[in-house]
């Protein structure tokens, strides 16, 4: 299979995965035959690129979460956060006797979420066990529409598939898994037009996105169940090595090492995803992205980790060779290196194994 960009694709093209609205009910099924009617329908419901077979190289996706599990994890977030977000607004409000009475209601409210955050935790840790070995080539197309929750998930399961690389324990796996869910409830104070902006923010308005670190903390702080690490995750997420990060300007090893790995994994997932106001990267050029700046803004060892996770070039990718030779990733060579089934006009099968020609370049 391979991504398509919705707004320029013929039509005629096979979906390759089930898609779904914002609500969990099933837009199109997998195999479905593209038209433009159907094409509009995926647009109008947050789709901005989608995964296409392209035979006679099809390769189904492989989720580390089946379609079952992850809409019922989606589920589990989004009830989560509508609930989060009343009871950060009833804080904010006017602390009326009528008010406060809404406020404890809301409290009981959060930590039955929370309840449900962990156990959901536990049981996508028992999941991931058998994946943190294996290259992760496939994440599902975002819906905009529910992008801080596939977000936050996404983010989860990367960052928690290099906690499992690195053996960490139950405990740091558990708070690096519920601190991605937590981090991006300090998201719901931040105004949408801010959010959603595409152009760069004002001063006043960057100060106001880095005020969700602190209101994540602030909120999660009061959950007395939650370990203090969790805290610390929330708080360190988009500190950076330089100490250019916020919202304390930390360095190097002042910043939690759980904090490093979270910002990593949320930073790659944030590239390769679609936005309104641009196309996610692919994933090699994520990849370089986070790599030119490792030592710098990330940790160098937690991003050497990820690339040995990631497959730079899924299956079904088109690629450029040398910015010539236009070709389709079929398979990958013993050393991971991936097998290019070149494009031509002349029907002669030509294949070229990259690991054969380290000479070449290789780009998207």
């Amino acid at each position: 299979m391979r991504r398509e960009i919705l707004e320029t694709m013929t039509e005629d093209y096979k979906l390759a995965c089930d898609l779904f609205d914002e609500n969990n009910h099933l837009l199109l099924a997998k195999g479905v035959c593209l038209n433009q009617k159907n094409i509009n329908h995926l647009l109008r419901n947050g789709y901005r690129t989608v995964f296409i077979e392209n035979d006679p190289h099809r390769v189904d996706p492989n989720p580390i979460l089946t379609t079952d599990f992850y809409l019922k994890a989606i589920k589990v977030i989004k009830l989560a956060f509508i609930d989060f977000k009343i009871l950060m607004q009833l804080r904010e409000g006017e602390q009326t006797p009528k008010n406060r009475h809404k406020l404890i209601k809301a409290l009981e409210v959060r930590d039955l979420h929370m309840d449900r955050l962990v156990q959901l935790t536990d049981k996508v840790i028992d999941l991931s066990r058998g994946s943190y070995t294996q290259k992760i080539d496939f994440f599902r197309p975002k819906n905009l529409y529910l992008y801080n929750i596939q977000h936050a998930l996404n983010t989860g399961l990367i960052a928690l598939l290099i906690g499992l690389n690195q053996s960490m324990n139950k405990n740091e796996l558990r708070s690096l898994f519920l601190s991605s869910i937590l981090c991006e409830m300090g998201n719901l104070t931040i105004p949408e037009e801010i959010l959603l902006k595409s152009e760069g923010l004002t001063d006043e308005e960057f100060h106001v996105v880095k005020g969700h670190c602190r209101d994540a903390y602030t909120e999660v702080g009061s959950c007395t169940e939650l370990n203090y690490i969790i805290k610390i995750i929330c708080l360190e997420h988009h500190e950076k090595i330089d100490g250019s990060g916020y919202p304390n300007g930390l360095t190097g090893e002042n910043i939690n090492p759980l904090a490093r790995i979270l910002t990593i994994a949320d930073t790659f997932d944030a590239l390769i995803s679609d936005r309104s106001y641009r196309l996610g990267h692919s994933h090699i050029k994520a990849l370089n992205i986070l790599s030119s700046l490792a030592g710098i803004h990330y940790d160098t060892h937690y991003m050497d980790v990820l690339k040995d996770l990631i497959v730079p070039y899924p299956l079904g990718s088109l690629v450029s060779v040398n910015q010539r030779i236009r070709g389709i990733v079929v398979d990958y060579s013993s050393n991971h290196k991936p097998i290019i089934q070149v494009i031509n006009n002349h029907g002669s099968p030509i294949r070229i194994d990259m690991s054969d020609y380290p000479q070449l370049t290789l780009e998207t």
